[in-house]
C-alpha cells in the first residue's frame, strides 16, 4: 500500500499499530501512533483508522487528524 505522505495525519516520519483492533459492526477500529520531528522536539500523536471486517487490509475510513496529541 502506497499513500502519499501527509502532516498530521498516520503518514508521520514513524508509525506503528498500537493494541489489537477492537471488532466493530462496521469493521475493524485500529489504533496506531506517529513520530514527527519538530522543531520543538519530537511530535507523538495516536490516530485512529478502520478497516474492512471481512477483508482487514481493505481501509475503509482514514484519519483526517490524529486523534489524541499533545498541545503547545
Amino acid at each position: 500500500m502506497i499513500d502519499q505522505k501527509q502532516y498530521h495525519t498516520i503518514y508521520e516520519a514513524k508509525n506503528g499499530l498500537g493494541p489489537s483492533p477492537i471488532r466493530t459492526e462496521k469493521g475493524w477500529l485500529h489504533l496506531a501512533h506517529g513520530v514527527r520531528n519538530t522543531a520543538a522536539g519530537l511530535r507523538y500523536a495516536l490516530y485512529l483508522f478502520m478497516t474492512d471486517l471481512l477483508d482487514p487490509s481493505k481501509i475503509i475510513h482514514r484519519p483526517a487528524g490524529y486523534f489524541m496529541a499533545p498541545e503547545g
